[in-house]
């Protein structure tokens, strides 16, 4: 790379997102984890100021991000805001050791969703962003109105400052295309598939009982009220055959009937288990184990559970939906996300069959996108924006 990077990275400095990453979170730790190889700059609003790290800062902070090193103690400013304090004292210390500039002619590069309204303020040569999805405004009934008109001043801003804007997808760029037209505007638009993390190499958690996993903060949009629905339907299966659901995610907005069934139900502890806080390794497990994954979501920009699942050869039964059938192709099964009774059959066929057996697809040869190939093409996007 020829010209300077100055990568954002002002959601990952989060408290919040350092204790309960999502899955934006974790494409910027990809982007973090790549550029840390490059002669990248970083920058993060703290407070009210920009600020910017080397890579030797940033190394620092990433090794504090992924729990290597602890974080340090509060300084004065820090002082009584708890884990908030900590990380903010440490910004603060470790971008004091190196004083770094932005250097000229550079490309800012934000793929979080986050400081985009002080995007002119740093006078970038080019501006790259990546949009996620447009969900917010394709389906607002899924957000809490503010968050829906945060959405919108942000990709306002992302949208008017880019040279380039990349998308994870081919249906995300059409949801995209749609928007920039209403809006008036022409900007280049690349599709660049996320890769994925490798799973913890785990043993799997398999019981006496056929299991399933629905993977993803509790939400709306995913749908959850309709397995909630389905597994009612399962007490009439003896228990030692019934299946067992895990549902494996934080909760999340707008969902109080699914709280309630989840904080009430009979079901809870013995058909269905809630897991809120579960580590990588843990995850790995019950996905290695699972019968199958269950993506019942009503619209999704991606889908990284549908290729985590596949990537440890556990079956996929998700909404029939464009994101999905883009990225799972002929190896998930689709089904229409508002009918339960598909869903109830299609789990008590997976439930009786074993991941070897012939009636499903075989997926010992699926190889999933990789981090490796996003960046090689990413790489000659920017190239191409800094001729």
């Amino acid at each position: 790379m020829s010209a300077p990077v100055v990568l954002d990275v002002t959601r990952s400095l989060s408290p919040k997102s350092i204790l309960f990453p999502t899955g934006i979170d974790r494409v910027e730790r990809a982007y973090i984890r790549h550029f840390l190889t490059k002669d990248a700059h970083f920058v993060a609003r703290v407070g009210k100021a920009q600020t910017v790290f080397d890579r030797e800062a940033m190394k620092a902070l990433w090794e504090r991000i992924n729990g290597m090193t602890p974080w340090g103690k509060q300084d004065l400013r820090g002082f009584g805001r708890g884990f908030k304090g900590q990380v903010s004292s440490d910004i603060r210390r470790l971008s004091s050791i190196n004083k770094v500039n932005i250097p000229n002619d550079f490309t800012y590069l934000n793929v979080g969703h986050t400081n985009l309204s002080d995007i002119p303020s740093l006078k970038a040569k080019h501006v790259v962003g990546m949009v996620h999805d447009l969900i917010p405004l394709t389906h607002p009934e899924f957000q809490t109105p503010a968050s829906v008109e945060r959405f919108k001043e942000r990709i306002a801003a992302i949208t008017k400052e880019a040279t380039t804007l990349l998308v994870n997808s081919a249906h995300t760029k059409k949801s995209l295309e749609n928007y920039l037209t209403k809006i008036g505007i022409s900007r280049e638009i690349v599709v660049n598939h996320l890769g994925i993390d490798p799973l913890p190499e785990v043993e799997p958690q398999t019981g006496q009982r056929p299991g399933f996993v629905i993977l993803g903060s509790i939400e709306p949009r995913k749908n959850h009220a309709l397995l909630l629905k389905v597994w009612e339907q399962f007490t009439e299966i003896p228990e030692e055959k019934r299946p067992l659901l895990h549902i494996i995610g934080r909760r999340g907005w707008l969902n109080e009937d699914v709280f309630k069934t989840l904080d009430t139900s009979p079901l809870m502890g013995r058909d269905i288990i809630e897991h809120p806080n579960l580590s990588d390794a843990e995850i790995s497990a019950i996905l290695r184990g699972a019968n199958a994954l269950l993506f019942p979501s009503f619209t999704e920009g991606y889908g990284l559970p549908l290729l985590e699942a596949l990537s440890v050869q556990t079956p996929v039964i998700a909404s029939d939906i464009p994101a999905f059938r883009e990225i799972g192709g002929a190896l998930s099964l689709y089904l229409n996300p508002y009918d339960a009774s598909v869903w109830i059959n299609e789990i008590k066929i997976h439930s009786k069959q074993v991941k070897s057996a012939s009636v499903l697809p075989d997926l010992s040869n699926f190889s999933p996108p990789s981090w490796s190939e996003h960046f090689e093409k990413l790489d000659s996007i920017l190239m191409g924006n800094l001729r």
